[in-house]
């Protein structure tokens, strides 16, 4: 989040917390785990087009990129200048 802060500073904003969520997503339900082995097969097959579908194979690149640690849920809370 430090882009983040740097910009919100240079426009003005004063950070005054910042929260990681990460550790409150459980990744590794059953249902996840089933999407895990499903998603790749429907993107390879071009289900991808289809929402349903689409909505699967995504959901299961941000549940990959967030057990990697690539990705975090987070929040900033900014304060402006003379607020």
């Amino acid at each position: 989040m430090t882009q983040l802060t740097q910009e919100a500073a240079t426009a003005g904003f004063t950070p005054v917390a910042q929260h990681d969520f990460t550790h409150l997503i459980h990744l590794d339900r059953l249902r996840d785990r089933l999407i895990g082995l499903v998603a790749p097969t429907a993107h390879r097959v071009g289900l991808h087009t289809r929402p349903f579908f689409g909505n699967l194979i995504g959901g299961n690149a941000l549940r990959e990129g967030l057990k990697r640690g690539d990705l975090r849920y987070g929040a900033v809370v900014l304060r402006k200048g003379g607020a």
